[in-house]
């Protein structure tokens, strides 16, 4: 008796996983691939986890926008899954409007970033250099260590915004 409320039970749970329809599926599938619970999705949809429990037992599909934003989340690979969801196919693509290029004024805005950038590393190296030419003046071994310490930095802070400024310019900016 006991093995046949077993098998009972097996029946049932097979035969309303295969109710569930695939939509409902591909939700928990990627859910459970990010590791995220369903109050975790929520959150990153901005919607609760009672909403996501229904879509993953299929009580109700998510409307075309959730699905838009679980595609964003989901990256190009399994997004098309979730793009396909709301209604956009591989034929919608260009249909859909491209990256707005930038004005003239924020281009030169951008320009006049970098020509401030570049000064001011610029005047970084020249400070330091006559820092340095004081570093055997300072009066004791503690002063100089903090010198060592924050010149550093400064050095390190420096080389970070002239990688940005090289980088932003390889981007044709």
């Amino acid at each position: 008796m006991l093995l046949r409320s077993f098998a009972l039970a097996g029946y049932i749970a097979m035969s309303s996983l295969a109710s569930v329809p695939q939509w409902s599926r591909d939700i928990k599938s990627f859910r459970s691939s990010l590791k995220l619970s369903q109050a975790a999705l929520g959150r990153r949809l901005n919607c609760s986890a009672m909403a996501v429990s229904r879509w993953e037992r299929g009580e109700q599909p998510p409307s075309a926008a959730f699905y838009l934003a679980i595609a964003k989340i989901a990256g190009p690979f399994f997004g098309w899954t979730f793009w396909n969801l709301a209604g956009i196919n591989e034929d919608d693509l260009p249909r859909m409007p491209g990256r707005k290029a930038r004005t003239k004024k924020k281009q030169q805005n951008l320009s006049n970033a970098i020509t401030i950038l570049e000064i001011e590393v610029a005047r970084s190296a020249e400070r330091a250099v006559r820092r340095d030419a004081l570093f055997p003046d300072l009066p004791t071994l503690e002063l100089r260590r903090e010198y060592k310490t924050i010149a550093a930095a400064e050095a390190n802070f420096s080389r970070v915004v002239a990688c940005h400024i090289q980088l932003l310019k390889r981007l044709g900016v």
